[in-house]
């Protein structure tokens, strides 16, 4: 009898402690044990930094993280992000940086200048409407060398 009592105590312990996230204040997520809140939290509209090569025509086309740091995505935002913080100096040398290496690549033989810029999405509409976003706004530019 004394172990039939362990059993139920300890399998009711387990559908409490499952259950428990949903009543915390804020909720957290809904995955049971989780107290990570992606999913429980409204996260709004961020604000990304990023880096494009401009044309003559003034069309945008993304740099790939290897033209902004090395293969690696969130490196490549890591040293963007780094440089905004730092301000002025640190955004122009990595733009210059950025330009010569768009300068050497063949994907950008019409590309005249490189823009590190602030752009904010709402993330629903990006994946639902369109990657257009709600503001796009200039930090810092510099010229291609050719």
């Amino acid at each position: 009898m004394n172990q039939r009592i362990v059993a139920y105590v300890w399998g009711m312990g387990l559908v409490v402690l499952s259950a428990w996230p949903a009543w915390r204040d804020p909720p957290v997520d809904s995955y049971p044990l989780s107290t990570y809140p992606m999913f429980s939290v409204k996260r709004g509209q961020p604000l990304i930094h990023r880096m494009v090569a401009v044309d003559r025509q003034r069309n945008q086309q993304a740099l790939s993280p290897e033209l902004v740091a090395n293969t690696e995505t969130l490196q490549a935002a890591a040293a963007i992000g780094r440089a905004v913080a730092a301000g002025p100096e640190a955004m122009r040398a990595l733009c210059l940086e950025v330009a010569a290496r768009v300068a050497r690549s063949p994907d950008f033989e019409s590309a005249r200048s490189v823009e590190l810029r602030a752009v904010r999405y709402d993330p629903i509409e990006y994946f639902t409407a369109g990657k257009r976003p709600l503001e796009s706004r200039r930090l810092w530019r510099c010229r291609v060398p050719r």
